[in-house]
């Protein structure tokens, strides 16, 4: 998995630690971001492999920022927590291509 660029935007950079944890020892370089402008502006620039994105950002961003990173052909997996699945249909009408459902503490 040399040279692979991965990016989660999330609301919580607690979420990072679990992503690093699996994708670094396998060679994955891995960048963070909260912010949806910075998030697009960085999707261009690194052309990531695979973006995990908060629905939480998602909704809040009212779905925007899925919508750019479904034009860049980017794979894009949707983090949901627990109460808030009503967002996976929402999200799938934009471009989230599979979810992880509570797979991180809180």
């Amino acid at each position: 998995m040399n040279n692979v660029s991965i990016f989660l935007v999330d609301t919580d950079a607690g979420n990072l630690k679990p992503i690093q944890d699996f994708f670094q020892p396998l060679g994955a370089e891995i960048f963070f971001t909260s912010n949806p402008d910075v998030a697009l502006e960085q999707l261009a620039i690194m052309q990531p492999k695979l973006v995990f994105i908060s629905l939480d950002l998602a909704r809040i961003d009212k779905w925007n920022l899925l919508e750019e990173m479904s034009e860049q052909l980017v794979s894009v997996i949707g983090l949901v927590e627990h109460g808030h699945e009503q967002w996976m249909h929402e999200g799938c009408l934009h471009g989230i291509n599979a979810y992880l459902a509570s797979v991180f503490p809180y």
